[in-house]
């Protein structure tokens, strides 16, 4: 078994992957993100393995530090999402696709400048295996979703198409496809989502979203006060599939434990909908069935007024 680094062991994500690779008898070290240059090069002394978890921005003193030591394998986290979410996106997208990020969405461009940084340094480190996990995104249960919330295309009531393929992995199930990679020396890049995929229809509902589609009127009011508010940019995210094949991973023996619906199911947090007692959601579902939107949309404004007054205390 190998020696381990996880760098970003104390995000969610990396120490989902340091219980992981524990568990079936890897030595693991621990790394965070706010390691000093050369003191992460000298707690990577010894190790064999350096999976990059953390910030992407640290992403060449990662990459500098394990060449110093000689790792023979690096692994980094990059997401999905840099294939962008296009019209003519093939479904599902293929490692082999070409990345187009949509422009403006932050957290995206930094997993692709990884990718860029990353193939860079191999270029001059032939013989290092590199392996970039691009995962569809991953929901973890009491934590923000991987690389950033609001990327999942879940959010909003009446927002995106009910039929848009979408998928979800959960945080234990890419910790294994981590192990996966690197007990099977996989290199380059490789997808991480379970087989296939669900609609954004069937995750709203399995994720406790909207039961009852809301008329153009209330949705415009919504945004406007600020109830499933997104901004431009995230949108895109939200409105084209950007879902991926796991063939290459699967040719490791890797085998999700948690299905899309089973992910979205263990992990999702109660949404406002949820919070509201039946007598409101009944109430609601009434008003915009019977085309009271005017109702809906007080009663929206209320519980934005009521839950912004209560931040402010």
């Amino acid at each position: 078994m190998s020696t381990a680094a996880v760098i970003g062991a104390s995000s969610p994500v990396g120490g989902a992957i340091s219980r992981r690779l524990t568990s079936v008898g890897h030595e693991v070290v621990l790394v965070g993100d706010d390691v000093a240059r050369h003191e992460q090069k000298r707690l990577l002394e010894g190790a064999t393995v350096v999976v990059h978890a953390g910030d992407p921005s640290r992403t060449a003193d990662v990459l500098d530090a394990s060449s110093a030591v000689s790792a023979d394998h690096v692994v980094i986290l990059s997401t999905a999402a840099v294939y962008g979410a296009w019209p003519d996106n093939p479904v599902p997208l293929t490692e082999d696709a070409v990345l187009r990020p949509n422009p403006g969405v932050d957290a995206v461009a930094a997993r692709a400048e990884t990718e860029r940084v990353a193939a860079e340094w191999r270029g001059e480190h032939p013989a290092t295996l590199l392996t970039v996990l691009r995962p569809c995104p991953v929901v973890i249960a009491g934590g923000e979703d991987w690389p950033a919330p609001g990327l999942e295309g879940v959010a909003g009531m009446g927002s995106g198409d009910d039929t848009r393929a979408v998928q979800f992995l959960h945080v234990d199930d890419l910790a294994s496809a981590v192990v996966a990679v690197i007990e099977a020396k996989l290199d380059g890049a490789v997808n991480v989502a379970p087989n296939g995929w669900i609609t954004e229809g069937e995750a709203r509902a399995l994720s406790g979203g909207r039961v009852v589609p809301l008329p153009e009127p209330v949705r415009s009011v919504a945004r406007r006060i600020g109830i499933g508010r997104r901004r431009d940019a995230t949108a895109a995210l939200q409105k084209h599939a950007w879902v991926v094949a796991n063939d290459r991973l699967c040719t490791t023996g890797w085998e999700p434990v948690y299905s899309h619906a089973e992910a979205l199911v263990a992990t999702r947090r109660p949404t406002w909908w949820q919070r509201l007692s039946p007598t409101k959601r009944q109430e609601l579902s009434l008003a915009v069935a019977g085309g009271g939107a005017l109702a809906v949309v007080g009663g929206l404004a209320f519980a934005v007024l009521r839950r912004r007054a209560r931040n402010r205390d």
